[in-house]
């Protein structure tokens, strides 16, 4: 019998399957991490200038969202009794404004270039190339669209509507609104800003920790969808072709017969955005209701949206208020009890405040940390999820190093072979505690000397 041969064969498939493994196990690279070409012109996540750029740009999403989307809706689509009524489009300041906001979105297209991002592994990518290969695919036609000068679009929208056959006088009235509709586009930024992360800070923690600060979060979050679809509700009204069988001509103020339509933009606003409210809260008193094709299809829409984002709200906002709620009673509980031990002991009500506001300081600091499941975060290290070279890294970086040099881990590191899971395991089960300098050496010594009987 062939021994050799078999073992070789055995051997040779034994390679195989694991080759075969590995290669099913590992998430390959669109490129090699190693690249990094032109890397000293990206701004990395952790760099000031791109968190400064960061801010500035959610200053000008801020603007287009808000007020740019309130002007173009409810000004520049303006409708009265006789019909498109344009109100504000020749406005000096508001079009050098425009303007200035243009030129910063020109520049945040080009500066998408330039800035890195986390590849499937999470490491920064810093290459130019890569790069520029991510957003080329990604959102810059849509951002590109989105800064086309309006005189651009409307030569684009021009041919494609002169081939229609549409009336001259109508063609150049859509044409224009269009192009300016074009810049909603820009709104697509949005997702970059969500997924951007800036470098830890300590004291931003903290005020987003903050219930207040939490609440008015989602509820600004709340108003901004309503806000939204109020815009898109109303221009299903001024885009139709006979403005009294909208809504807005529907639509009376007064006991006298007064329409909608001869309210100032601001009003339009307000029932637009009752309305939408009615339908996220399904209430639905009956007063405005859909009648046309495109009005039935944006209440569709609404009530959809409405459906999602508002019992999402509701139910976070509930979450951080009852979640709160506890944490107040736990510490009440602990005030309680060191109102009772300070009056069996006679601590002075100086120290006794002191006490009271440490206490509740910790626990709400303690809550803001995220929590883990002790159990499950154990049985991920055990498992082959995580390779040994991260396990290794984690090992060294646990309580800033500290854990590796404790005298248990170099006793038993001396003894044996620590592999890197050992301390990983007992994080999962260990809990911080303060001691001051020396402390814990002599409360030791306290509970193991013969004399811990008269310890107090």
């Amino acid at each position: 019998m062939n021994i050799h041969g078999s073992m070789d064969r055995s051997t040779s498939a034994t390679s195989a399957l694991s080759a075969r493994r590995d290669m099913l196990v590992e998430i390959p690279d669109e490129e090699p991490v190693e690249d990094h070409c032109g890397s000293r012109f990206v701004l990395c996540e952790n760099s000031p200038v791109r968190t400064t750029w960061t801010v500035v740009l959610f200053l000008l999403l801020l603007y287009t969202a808000t007020i740019f989307l309130y002007r173009l809706c409810f000004c520049v689509f303006h409708i009265n009794e006789d019909g498109a009524d344009p109100i504000g489009s020749d406005d000096p300041f508001w079009n050098t404004l425009d303007r200035c906001v243009d030129v910063l979105f020109l520049v945040d297209l080009v500066a998408n270039f330039f800035l890195s991002y986390k590849d499937v592994r999470g490491n920064e990518v810093d290459s130019l190339r890569r790069i520029a290969k991510k957003y080329l695919r990604g959102l810059f036609w849509m951002d590109l669209v989105a800064c086309l000068p309006e005189e651009l679009v409307e030569v684009i929208l021009q041919d494609v509507q002169s081939e229609n056959g549409v009336n001259k006088v109508v063609r150049v009235s859509r044409i224009h609104n269009l192009s300016r509709l074009v810049r909603l586009a820009r709104l697509s930024r949005l997702l970059k800003l969500l997924t951007f992360k800036s470098s830890t800070n300590p004291w931003w923690e903290w005020v987003k920790s903050l219930r207040g600060v939490r609440v008015i979060s989602f509820i600004t979050a709340l108003i901004w969808s309503l806000h939204l679809l109020s815009c898109f509700w109303y221009l299903c009204a001024s885009m139709h072709e006979d403005v009294q069988e909208t809504w807005v001509g529907r639509r009376q103020v007064d006991q006298s017969g007064t329409s909608l339509l001869s309210q100032t933009p601001f009003e339009q606003w307000l029932v637009a955005m009752y309305f939408v409210l009615t339908v996220f809260t399904t209430v639905g008193f009956g007063d405005i209701s859909p009648v046309t094709e495109a009005e039935i299809i944006a209440v569709a829409v609404t009530m959809v949206v409405g459906a999602v984002v508002h019992s999402f709200v509701i139910s976070r906002v509930i979450s951080i208020v009852t979640s709160n709620d506890q944490i107040q009673e736990y510490i009440e509980r602990k005030h309680q009890m060191i109102d009772a031990f300070s009056e069996y002991g006679t601590v002075t009500k100086a120290t006794r405040s002191r006490l009271k506001r440490e206490i509740a300081w910790r626990v709400k600091a303690q809550a803001v940390h995220p929590s883990f499941d002790r159990e499950e975060m154990a049985e991920l290290i055990q498992g082959n999820t995580i390779p040994a070279g991260v396990l290794a890294d984690m090992a060294g970086e646990l309580f800033d190093g500290s854990l590796v040099k404790n005298a248990f881990i170099q006793c038993c590191s001396s003894v044996c072979y620590m592999p890197p899971r050992f301390p990983l395991l007992l994080t999962c089960f260990l809990s911080r505690v303060d001691f001051e300098n020396g402390e814990a050496k002599s409360y030791t010594s306290c509970m193991t000397s013969p004399s811990t009987s008269s310890w107090y």
